[in-house]
């Protein structure tokens, strides 16, 4: 799901190898909260949280649906952007970041 919002940012895997640069995970923080079964259809939703100097959090949240929708699993990924010459983080781009749209922290009322 993140390589496709990236290609849908115009981040495809080829520009990043043109840049020479290429995210790599440095940390999963996963919940699970519930069980699925073989049968239960599964959403994904995912966003960017932030975009920093060198590296970006993105969220994940796997919902069963069905007659009982629930969330699944709720994941947290840190990702770092690389240098693929000198192997080590790099600052993401202005532009990179400006793409990825992370979501502006909000209050939600239940």
């Amino acid at each position: 799901a993140a390589q496709l919002h990236c290609d849908s940012c115009g981040w495809e895997r080829e520009a990043l190898l043109d840049a020479h640069v290429m995210w790599f995970v440095a940390r999963h923080e996963i919940d699970y909260c519930s069980e699925s079964t073989p049968t239960d259809q599964l959403l994904l939703t995912t966003w960017v949280d932030d975009v920093r100097r060198v590296k970006s959090w993105r969220t994940s949240y796997i919902h069963a649906l069905g007659d009982t929708p629930r969330v699944v699993c709720v994941c947290k990924t840190l990702w770092v952007l690389v240098d693929l010459e000198t192997r080590k983080p790099t600052a993401v781009p202005i532009e990179m970041a400006e793409a990825l749209e992370p979501l502006k922290p909000a209050r939600i009322s239940t």
